[in-house]
C-alpha cells in the first residue's frame, strides 16, 4: 500500500523548540528525527488507527497496516523525541493538526531514546506524553506496547551517564505500566513472542524480518480485538 510520507529531521541541534518552563532540562541527541505516515486514500467508512513510537514502531508499522487492510486506515507517528523533552508533546500536536482524523485506536510506545534523562525524569514526564495523545485522540482506545529489550547493553555515554541497557528498559516499562494501570489503559506485551525462538535481531536494538513479523502480528491482533466495525 502506497502512502504519503512527511519526514522531519534535525541535525546537530541541542535546542530548537521554545519551552514554557525555562527551568526544565532539555537533552537531545545529535540527530533527531520525526516521521509521519498517512494512508494515501483514507476510506471514510473505516476506523482510524494510529501507531506512535520510534524506529521499532516504524519497523512493524507496514506489517500491521497490511494486516489491517480493508479493516482500518493506518497512520504512523514515529520520532526520536523522548519522554522528558517538551518537543515530544509539541510534535504530537503538530501531527494531530496536520492529520485531523478521529482516531479510534492508538497503539503507543516511548522509551528507547532519551537516555540522558533519568528514570525519575521519565516517571515525572510520562503523564505529559499520555495527555498529549489523549488531547489529539480523545475518543480513542489506547494500547501501550512495552519498550523492547536490546540484544546487548550499551556502554556509558560520553558524559559518563548510563547508556541503553535492559535494566533501564525494564525500569522504564515498570514506571509506564504502573501509571497506565491507574488510567485503565491496556498493555500488549509482545516480548514473549520475541523470545519464542530463533534470532530476531538485526543489530543490538533493531529487529530482523522475523522479529518485525512477530511484532506486527501481535500489534495487529491487539488492534483487531478493540477495533470497531465500519462507521
Amino acid at each position: 500500500m502506497r502512502r504519503a510520507i512527511l519526514l522531519l529531521a534535525v541535525f546537530g541541534m541541542t535546542t530548537g523548540i521554545t519551552q514554557a518552563d525555562p527551568a526544565r532540562r532539555i537533552e537531545r541527541e545529535t540527530h533527531e528525527w520525526t516521521f509521519f505516515t498517512k494512508p494515501e486514500a483514507a476510506l471514510n467508512d473505516l476506523p482510524n488507527v494510529l501507531i506512535v513510537g520510534d524506529s521499532i514502531a516504524r519497523g512493524y508499522f507496514g506489517g500491521t497496516a497490511a494486516a489491517l487492510k480493508n479493516r482500518a486506515n493506518s497512520y504512523l507517528f514515529s520520532t526520536s523525541k523522548s519522554v522528558g523533552d517538551p518537543a515530544l508533546a509539541e510534535e504530537l500536536a503538530t501531527f494531530f493538526r496536520q492529520y485531523p482524523a478521529r482516531f479510534d485506536v492508538v497503539v503507543f510506545n516511548n522509551g528507547m531514546h532519551g537516555w540522558a534523562y533519568s528514570e525519575e525524569e521519565f516517571e515525572k514526564w510520562f503523564p505529559e506524553f499520555v495527555d498529549a495523545l489523549r488531547a489529539g485522540a480523545p475518543e480513542a482506545k489506547f494500547i501501550w506496547v512495552p519498550i523492547t529489550p536490546v540484544r546487548n547493553d550499551r556502554p556509558p555515554r560520553a558524559d559518563g551517564s548510563p547508556g541503553c541497557s535492559n535494566g533501564r528498559i525494564d525500569a522504564r516499562n515498570r514506571i509506564a505500566e504502573a501509571f497506565l494501570k491507574t488510567q485503565g489503559i491496556a498493555i500488549r506485551d509482545f516480548r514473549p513472542d520475541l523470545r519464542a525462538g530463533g534470532d530476531v535481531y538485526a543489530d543490538d536494538i533493531h529487529f530482523n524480518e522475523a522479529g518485525i513479523r512477530r511484532q506486527a502480528a501481535s500489534v495487529a491482533e491487539a488492534v483487531a480485538d478493540v477495533l470497531p466495525t465500519k462507521r
